[in-house]
């Protein structure tokens, strides 16, 4: 049998659990959940587009660090579409938050719940401008 690496997979499962809420919220964006790997780093980013302007898009990547301290330790970082490279890997250092603990579905909805803050102020934002 052939699966996903386990820090791919707990990567891209957090942003398949961020979609569904989307969902659940009715709120439809357009984006792309895709996974990214340098040979030192792996995780998935999710590519949400609002006016197809790099400069705006959003994008956050999520990851279990490879030199983490704590099997469940993952980081996320945030940024825009120009920030990302075409291998889906990060250009820049970014704005980032590590999440630690004891339990996976802890660290599982804790990151989710981050994540959903970053769309919603950035969704905020987006709707203020655009007024």
């Amino acid at each position: 049998m052939i699966k996903l690496d386990d820090r791919i997979k707990k990567a891209y499962g957090v942003l398949c659990a961020v979609n569904n809420e989307l969902l659940k919220l009715e709120l439809d964006f357009d984006g792309v959940i895709g996974v990214f790997n340098d040979g030192i780093e792996e995780g998935s980013v999710i590519k949400i587009y609002d006016t197809f302007n790099p400069n705006i898009d959003l994008c956050i990547w999520c990851y279990l660090p490879s030199d983490r301290e704590a099997n469940n330790q993952m980081k996320i970082l945030v940024g825009h579409h120009s920030d990302c490279a075409n291998n889906n890997m990060w250009l820049k250092e970014l704005p980032s938050k590590i999440f630690t603990q004891a339990k996976a579905r802890e660290l599982h909805k804790e990151a989710r719940d981050y994540i959903l803050n970053v769309i919603a102020s950035n969704v905020e934002k987006l709707l203020k401008r655009k007024d």
